[in-house]
């Protein structure tokens, strides 16, 4: 519940263009997939970390698609949950 009031908070603070963006240390890579999956959102979040970088395609709060380098789907939603630090959008 916190989580969800959290990116509620940082979604009235968005961008005028409708990007919500933050860093990892607010919201872990875990509790925004929650989050997102709560929410049933449709969105595409990209997490970047240094030169690393994670694209996750969300339709109805679930994972469609995800790409990071060469690996795809499960395995790279799986390379980006211990990240600690990022940012994402």
């Amino acid at each position: 519940m916190i989580d969800k009031i959290a990116l509620e908070k940082m979604a009235k603070e968005a961008a005028a263009d409708g990007t919500l963006r933050g860093t990892l240390a607010q919201m872990n890579v875990i509790d925004l997939l929650q989050s997102l999956e709560m929410g049933h959102k449709s969105c595409l979040l990209t997490l970047s970390n240094q030169t690393d970088r994670c694209e996750m395609y969300f339709a109805d709060g679930q994972i469609h698609h995800a790409t990071y380098g060469a690996l795809k789907g499960d395995e790279a939603v799986y390379k980006v949950l211990a990240w600690t630090g990022g940012n994402f959008q």
